[in-house]
């Protein structure tokens, strides 16, 4: 069966194009990920929109695209796991995807809304005249590379991938939570999709340089798109970006809002080995 274009779903109001006024900035990045690259980093400034952005486009990955539900054997679960620095802000995360399939009757019909998932359980027909019952869900996760593990999908979701731990060599460890990634969408080849979303922070982390090494052409398949506030809300007061800047600094405000890496941002001492240590305590004073 073929898919419904996300391109054409976000504009019918029958689908995605229900509830969210979206922006052209907006419907442009949505657009991107009708396109052949299986690697999507959007870096995004404050307020632009990503988790509406990306929580529409989990929806439609996994209700809308017909053509996924035949890779897998009938009675399988397709998961598009959410993985966010916490658990709240993934469920975050779906209270805004549960926006989009209640905006949208059809979609509604056929989820079942949780806490920390929405399970969808959705009549097709395959390509032979086959009647079958696709199983999806969304599901909210915390940053550990255990929960990914053993989970089947064509769309994985990072959010506020650089707030992510790093070198700490754990299962939190941001190298760890993508590298896990890879095998939840084996199954799917080059139809899988891996939608990485964040603000910027720090020159470290796996987000900074995964960012640095798309931009270079060292990922094939890949697309990086880096956007400031601005540029994906032009219609934004002036005057409260004025204030944002005053009230976080020129430094913190560039980055959140301009995505300019901050120098000093990052891990605190990812290396102790060129440390030199006291012999005891320091003496008073």
């Amino acid at each position: 069966m073929s898919a419904i274009a996300l391109a054409r779903a976000i504009k019918d109001p029958r689908l995605l194009g229900g509830r969210v006024p979206w922006r052209s900035q907006q419907l442009d990045l949505l657009r991107t990920l009708d396109g052949p690259e299986s690697l999507h980093l959007w870096c995004l400034g404050r307020q632009s929109g990503k988790s509406s952005m990306a929580a529409a486009a989990a929806v439609w990955n996994t209700t809308l695209r017909s053509d996924l539900d035949e890779v897998l054997p009938v009675g399988e679960w397709r998961t598009t796991p959410v993985v966010s620095p916490t658990e709240e802000q993934s469920r975050n995360f779906i209270s805004k995807a549960v926006a989009n399939v209640e905006a949208s009757p059809l979609i509604a019909a056929h989820a079942d809304i949780r806490g920390d998932r929405i399970d969808f359980k959705i009549p097709r027909v395959d390509q032979h005249g086959h009647k079958f019952t696709a199983k999806t869900r969304i599901l909210a996760m915390p940053a550990s590379s255990k929960s990914i593990v053993g989970l089947t999908g064509a769309m994985v979701v990072v959010e506020e991938a650089s707030r992510f731990n790093d070198a700490t060599g754990g299962p939190a460890d941001d190298k760890r939570i993508l590298e896990a990634i890879g095998p939840t969408l084996t199954v799917f080849g080059e139809l899988g999709c891996t939608l990485i979303i964040s603000s910027m922070y720090g020159e470290s982390g796996a987000f900074f340089e995964t960012l640095t090494q798309v931009q270079a052409g060292e990922i094939p398949n890949a697309v990086a798109v880096i956007a400031t506030t601005q540029e994906m809300w032009p219609g934004i007061s002036q005057d409260y970006l004025d204030a944002q800047r005053k009230k976080l600094g020129d430094e913190a405000f560039d980055r959140e809002y301009n995505c300019i890496a901050s120098t000093g941002a990052g891990s605190f001492f990812t290396n102790l080995g060129g440390l030199d240590y006291d012999d005891g305590p320091v003496a008073p004073g």
